[in-house]
């Protein structure tokens, strides 16, 4: 229960996008091009309600995708885990995690991005509720985050950025 919450709250910034009469994108489509482009995850359910894409990846874990949006561009991924992987203060380990996300579904743009803010420790840390956030400092996004929890023994990590 407490997973499922965890995943509404981290898309609740999604309402503020959500396809109506005066979006001018396709969600649904926009998100399907993009998919395509990621042949060895060419299987995935569509959420209409969240516009979120899921599926399963490496041993049964589940990856939530969104791309896309109305007045402003945000993409975003989390994995989570079928267990606790590592303990929130291995930093090391989740900039890893969020790493992997960024080269397998981010353009070559966003991973220099992503590895530069990372190789010059440009980000400022900040300690949530049962886990860590790293807010990147650059000037290419309104903002871009790497976020990792425990939740109900199951590891999660995000990464993600959004700009108008």
């Amino acid at each position: 229960m407490k997973l499922s919450l965890l995943v509404l709250a981290m898309t609740s910034f999604i309402s503020s996008m959500a396809q109506n009469d005066t979006c001018v994108f396709d969600l649904e489509t926009q998100t399907a091009e993009f998919m395509d482009r990621v042949p060895q995850y060419h299987t995935f359910t569509w959420h209409d309600r969240t516009k979120l894409v899921s599926l399963r990846i490496r041993g049964g874990d589940s990856l939530y995708l969104h791309r896309g949006g109305c007045n402003h561009f945000s993409f975003w991924l989390q994995k989570v885990t079928k267990r606790r992987t590592r303990p929130a203060s291995d930093t090391a380990h989740w900039i890893s995690e969020a790493q992997w996300l960024v080269e397998t579904f981010m353009d070559d743009a966003d991973q220099a991005i992503f590895r530069e803010n990372i190789a010059g420790h440009s980000y400022e840390v900040i300690e949530i509720e049962n886990g860590v956030e790293l807010m990147l400092n650059n000037h290419s996004y309104d903002s871009w985050w790497i976020r990792w929890t425990q939740v109900e023994n199951r590891s999660v990590v995000e990464t993600g950025y959004r700009r108008t």
